[in-house]
């Protein structure tokens, strides 16, 4: 049994504290965790969201060496084979050190689909999997909820409230992360988002078929939250899109995009006109990073689109996730 089912848990925990204890309270739910505690224990409570393990932890497990560049370069290739397994299973310890990685990973999703959503908050079963499965095929894609619930009609009808709730419900079950668009307007801002998952291995196991830029975008995206940035997605009026917007304070530190590029020629005009539209766009100066995420490329160029100019780096993403 967890805490929060015991009945008046919280207040039991505030006598503690007030004893002098020091305590650690963990869940896999943050609206009930935060809740009963922000109640009992405002103003004394500091929380800390823990995800799955970095892919440095990762290498760390595997007894892989990274720490200078000698030892880089000497485990290169096996540091690209164990990024793809890592993309592929996901960043859970019982996932990782498993021989039945899948199997796991189906139990892992089944308890929260099931013991924190299902059982929770008496939600139809059927609805939120397909609200699920249509979300891991959106991945790195916008959406309001309005468009989402057109896209599940056909295989289950419910309302656009009920839609609302249940991407509420998956991410304080730590399923999903939503971000949203970087606009002034309030309201857009939190009707258009795009959400990701807490686990690449969550994703590979809800996939139709297997995408390494999905993973690659997806983990990304983990790797900056571990980093706690401050982080939206932006999209130009002319329509391009910026898969991610750092901001650091009250301004924009980094324009970021994701895809699998060996090599320039690999990589998507699209993807260089987003960062320079999206520069010239937000008058932003050229102290502000334009960033391609790559599988394997690394460069730095100067770059021009319509008159439209830009120094941009090209970073490997296991060099990134490194910190090298």
């Amino acid at each position: 049994m967890q805490i929060q089912e015991l009945k008046n848990w919280e207040k039991i925990i505030r006598r503690l504290y007030e004893s002098n204890y020091n305590i650690i309270i963990t869940g896999s739910n943050a609206k009930l965790l935060s809740k009963e505690i922000s109640t009992a224990l405002t103003g004394r409570v500091f929380e800390i969201e823990l995800l799955p393990f970095s892919f440095k932890e990762f290498l760390k497990l595997k007894n892989i060496e990274f720490d200078s560049a000698a030892s880089i370069l000497k485990n290169k290739t096996k540091i690209l084979k164990y990024l793809e397994e890592y993309l592929r299973y996901g960043g859970f310890y019982e996932v990782i050190t498993s021989k039945y990685k899948e199997e796991v990973i189906s139990q892992l999703m089944n308890a929260i689909l099931y013991r924190d959503l299902y059982y929770r908050y008496k939600i139809e079963g059927i609805a939120i999997k397909i609200l699920t499965l249509k979300l891991a095929d959106m991945i790195g894609s916008p959406y309001n909820a309005s468009n989402l619930r057109k896209k599940i009609k056909p295989f289950v009808n419910i309302s656009l409230p009920t839609v609302l709730a249940y991407l509420d419900y998956l991410s304080s079950a730590y399923l999903v992360i939503h971000i949203n668009n970087y606009i002034k307007s309030f309201q857009k801002r939190e009707v258009e988002r795009k959400t990701y998952f807490s686990d690449t291995g969550f994703l590979t196991k809800l996939s139709v078929e297997y995408d390494l830029s999905k993973l690659i975008e997806n983990n990304v995206f983990l790797e900056l939250k571990r980093l706690k940035k401050d982080i939206y997605y932006y999209k130009t009026r002319e329509g391009y899109e910026v898969d991610f917007l750092i901001k650091e304070g009250m301004g924009i530190k980094e324009l970021m995009q994701v895809c699998y590029a060996n090599s320039y020629e690999e990589i998507p005009e699209r993807e260089i006109r987003a960062l320079l539209h999206a520069k010239e766009e937000l008058k932003l100066g050229d102290d502000v990073s334009l960033t391609v995420i790559t599988w394997d490329y690394e460069d730095a160029r100067e770059v021009e689109w319509w008159r439209k100019r830009g120094k941009i780096r090209f970073v490997p993403l296991w060099k990134w996730l490194l910190q090298v």
